[in-house]
């Protein structure tokens, strides 16, 4: 299979588990949301064949300081969509931060004839 039906595949895929997860979870579905979380499963797919690719480059005579650039950038590129993918898929299982209640103040009676409030 070639780099770009994997990465097809695998990003169909990892949108419709982030889908699925916002679903299951009853948040709010963003196309932004969703396009990002594609974009970084085709982003951990890309470096991996990057890395992958980097040892074949470096084979190659005159081409050895690229295929380490290439290596390198191919892990970074792994480490950071793999972490940015956790993220937002942990933010599809927070829970929404409950809103404290104020305690209700008493109320301030005056009392007429000395001019001082009470409290009733």
């Amino acid at each position: 299979m070639s780099q770009p039906y994997f990465i097809l595949i695998v990003s169909a895929l990892g949108m419709a588990g982030y889908v699925g997860c916002a679903i299951k979870n009853h948040k709010m579905l963003k196309a932004d949301d969703l396009l990002t979380f594609a974009l970084w499963c085709a982003g951990t797919i890309t470096g991996v064949f990057a890395f992958v690719g980097a040892f074949n480059l470096s084979k190659q005579i005159g081409q050895e300081t690229n295929g380490l650039y290439v290596g390198i950038f191919g892990l970074c590129l792994v480490w950071l969509s793999v972490q940015k993918t956790v993220e937002m898929t942990r933010e599809l299982f927070l829970k929404p931060p409950s809103i404290p209640t104020s305690p209700v103040p008493t109320p301030v009676v005056e009392n007429v004839e000395n001019h001082e409030p009470q409290k009733s």
